[in-house]
């Protein structure tokens, strides 16, 4: 297979238990530091990797008039929905999101938006297609 640059065109997400027609989604993966360095050390710290916290948000337009497209906002799972972001076909995240809602309501704007920010929680997938 040949390189290809990812674009916006083949993009996705699937989140279960929330509506809305997503356009747009943003991921962060951080890992978690702690300095390690000791008495008498140098004058640079050294650090230490611990778990890692993949979060971000997702940006939908609400939609109404077919069954799972409301938002949802007051039945967030304690622990989680499934979760899968497609960067383009064959390279996607998948893992249980702890989910939080926002709508973005403006009078007179002709498509309301809302925003799902989440943290993922446990293990996350990572499937990037390769050659």
């Amino acid at each position: 297979m040949a390189e290809l640059d990812i674009s916006g065109f083949d993009g996705d997400v699937a989140l279960t238990g929330h509506g809305g027609e997503a356009y747009a989604w943003t991921l962060a993966s951080t890992l978690r530091k702690k300095d390690v360095s000791r008495y008498g050390g140098t004058r640079f710290a050294k650090q230490r990797g611990g778990v890692i916290d993949m979060s971000g948000v997702i940006s939908v337009f609400l939609r109404k008039g077919a069954t799972g497209n409301a938002p949802n906002a007051t039945a967030s799972a304690v622990d989680g929905a499934a979760l899968v972001l497609t960067a383009m076909t064959g390279c996607t995240y998948t893992g249980t999101a702890i989910v939080d809602f926002t709508m973005n309501h403006n009078f007179g704007d002709p498509a309301i938006e809302g925003t799902y920010p989440f943290v993922f929680t446990g293990d996350v997938t990572e499937a990037w297609v390769v050659a």
